[in-house]
């Protein structure tokens, strides 16, 4: 690991930056796939800190969260004017909460080790459909 590496400062720029409805599959692919061949400290400097790693027979995962809260729908409080009996009155209205929709991303590396003891990224995937509106650095 990088002691000399904020780690609040590498989630905050890391792996996700931000929202983007034009990111494509091919748009991810091409961000994902040419970083296999580097080492886990290179990945972790990019991506910053990861959620989980683990080893299983000789190969090591390490994998990356993300997670935003979408907010869709609901209402403000305030005066509308309705029909009653005939008659258009202004009648106060509470409003509607907005439905949260959580969008979550994960992506996952899995490295071998070299001869010379490094780690070693040799393939990825991604899972959830979230990573597409996600924009990656």
């Amino acid at each position: 690991m990088m002691p000399h590496a904020a780690p609040h400062a590498l989630i905050a720029t890391g792996l996700l930056a931000g929202l983007s409805a034009c990111v494509t599959t091919e748009d991810l692919e091409a961000s994902l796939a040419p970083r296999v061949g580097q080492n886990e400290e290179q990945l972790v400097r990019q991506f910053g800190v990861p959620s989980e790693s683990y080893e299983v027979g000789g190969t090591r995962a390490v994998a990356w969260d993300r997670s935003r809260i979408e907010l869709m729908g609901g209402r403000s409080p305030g005066f509308r004017d309705r029909e009653v009996n005939g008659e258009i009155i202004r009648v106060f209205d509470a409003g509607e909460a907005p439905t949260e929709i959580l969008l979550k991303c994960r992506i996952e590396y899995f490295f071998t080790q070299s001869d010379a003891g490094d780690w070693v990224a040799d393939s990825y995937r991604y899972s959830s459909n979230e990573c597409l509106r996600f924009e990656l650095l």
